[in-house]
Parts: structure tokens; sequence; C-alpha cells
């Protein structure tokens, strides 16, 4: 739980602090060089870059926290580090591509929006779990094979091996995921709507601070249950297509 606590909180600072250090950046080096006078297509993407870090900071942590879960769940010590690097960085990225679209809610600038449009932080409900669900299919076996001392090849075709022999494996694993994250995200998005509501409103803001800091860690408890059942759950289906 500690782990996503500190997924949701760096992962809201990011969303916030890095799109006003681009900016400042961007001021000193325009006043000192004359650069970037006029926004271009490179400042803007860099800007978009920069309103996407929730998603790619949360992508991040995600994969330690699932690393370092199934660390404790494996018996053995035989990893293979460089498949793990390996597969660290595709896992992470592809799951922060796939979460780039909640970019413009999931941000202290997205809640103004997310106020005047409440269908489209259930949109980003569903997005969320459809992600978490891809990346949970994927990740099957994978990083349990991975610190047995399999290679990534070898582990990525024994997932297709394990979903092909008996796609319906993966429900129930997928179910404990979902669920997780659905009561994850969806108290996440209220902790969004509450801190711009605190922001807007000065004093009384004050008083809804700690309310946000609530919410912020009843979706950690809620990511992080969903997501250790996830992993004893595929645990047992990776112990039984070992035997």
């Amino acid at each position: 739980m500690v782990g996503y606590l500190v997924a949701v909180v760096t992962s809201a600072v990011a969303s916030w602090a890095v799109p006003q250090w681009l900016g400042y950046q961007l001021d000193w080096t325009r006043e000192a060089t004359g650069l970037f006078a006029a926004e271009g297509y490179l400042v803007h993407s860099a800007f978009r870059l920069a309103f996407a870090s929730f998603p790619i900071v949360f992508a991040v942590c995600v994969v330690v926290i699932d690393l370092l879960v199934v660390g404790v769940l494996t018996e053995q010590s035989r990893s293979n580090w460089l498949g793990l690097v390996g597969w660290s960085g595709l896992s992470a990225t592809v799951l922060a591509l796939s979460l780039f679209p909640t970019a413009t809610v999931l941000s202290p600038y997205g809640v103004v929006g997310l106020m005047m449009a409440p269908g489209v932080g259930v949109l980003t409900v569903g997005l969320v779990v459809v992600a978490a669900a891809a990346a949970g299919v994927v990740g099957l076996s994978i990083p349990h094979a991975l610190f047995d001392g399999l290679s990534l090849r070898a582990a990525s075709r024994q997932t297709a091996v394990i979903l092909v022999d008996d796609p319906t494996v993966v429900i129930p694993p997928l179910r404990s995921l979902s669920v997780g994250w659905v009561v994850g995200m969806g108290s996440f998005l209220i902790g969004v709507v509450v801190l711009g509501l605190a922001i807007g409103i000065f004093v009384i803001g004050l008083i809804l601070l700690p309310a946000v800091l609530l919410l912020w860690v009843g979706a950690a408890v809620g990511f992080a249950a969903g997501h250790v059942a996830y992993r004893l759950r595929t645990r047992v289906v990776y112990r039984g297509c070992r035997q």
C-alpha cells in the first residue's frame, strides 16, 4: 500500500510540477538566448509530454511495485536480471502509452474539465481498467519466469502457451486486478476533484486537504489490494504450468 500511495502522490505532484518546471526553463532560455520566442511544434510536443507525466510516473511505479511483489513471492534466486531490465522498460513504456489519454484528466489541470463533464471520469476509469487488464494478461507469468531464471523470450512464449491451452485461467487474476483498480481510480478521481475545490477555495480549502489525502490513501489501498490479489493468483497459475 505504501508503494501505491507513493505512486499516486508523486504522479499527481509530477503532473503539476513538471509543466511548471518546463515553462520556467523555456522562459529562462528565451530570455537568455532568444530561442523558443514563439510556440512551435517542438514546444507544443514538450508540453504534451510534460502534461503526460502522471501516466509516465505512475506506470514506472506500478512496474517497480509489481517486480517487488513477484520477487517476494518467488522462492528461487536464479533471476534473469537482463530479462527483468528489458521487461521493466517494455512494460512501463506500453502501460504509460496506454494511459496517455488520461493525462488531460488525471492532473490538477484537468480538474475543471472533470467537474464539468463527470462522464469523462467514468470513461477514464474504464480506460484505466482496460489498460490494467491488458497488462495483466501480458504479464500473467512473465515476471515469475524471469525471477526463476528464464529468458524474456522463453517467458513470453510460456505465457502464450498458457493462454492458448486454457484462456480461462486469466479470469480470476484479472477480476481481482480490475476490482482493485476500479476502486483505486474512482477514489483517486474524487480526490482530484476535491483537490481542485481545495485549491480554488481559500481557507475552506485547507479543511479539504485532509480529505484529499484520505481519498488518495483509499486509492492506494484499492490499487494495492487488487495488485497483490492478482499476483497471488498468477503465482498459482504459474506453478500449475510448471508442474
